[in-house]
């Protein structure tokens, strides 16, 4: 079974003093020994960056220098693999956010959604499970709920 793993996922993997990377690692873990195979698209890497390199004194900032980030990310690319996303994906992401009425930072979601229906993943890893409900086809998951 394929999962992509949510940006919020890929930072609780890499901060392990955030108080959620325990319930993470179990769970990414528990769905190794299933057989499990774990993915990203360039949307992650984009989120990853963004929050990795906020301020600490912004909303769930972490405060890491760009250099600093690139190294986060090449340890995420040596752990997970990347998948290209097809040029289909940019249209089913606007026929998504046009279909919800989404906007706002709502869209990034809808991205990432749009690039596992290309991909063919169905199933996500992600803690903001209802930000996801609105997407046929997709199964958000609770690392609590592995």
């Amino acid at each position: 079974m394929k999962y992509l793993l949510d940006s919020n996922i890929l930072l609780r993997m890499l901060f392990i003093a955030d108080p959620q990377s325990p319930i993470v690692h179990q769970a990414i873990r528990k769905l190794r020994r299933q057989g499990v195979k774990f993915y990203i698209l360039p949307q992650n890497l984009t989120e990853f960056w963004n929050v990795a390199t906020r301020p600490t004194t912004a909303r769930g900032g972490y405060g890491k220098t760009p250099q600093e980030a690139r190294k986060l990310v090449t340890r995420l690319l040596r752990r997970i693999e990347l998948i290209d996303e097809p040029p289909q994906t940019i249209q089913r992401w606007l026929r998504l956010v046009t279909q919800h009425n989404v906007s706002g930072v709502q869209v990034h979601d809808a991205r990432l959604a749009a690039g596992m229906h290309s991909a063919g993943i169905t199933h996500l890893l992600t803690l903001n499970v209802n930000d996801f409900g609105r997407y046929r086809n997709i199964t958000p998951i609770h690392p609590q709920d592995v």
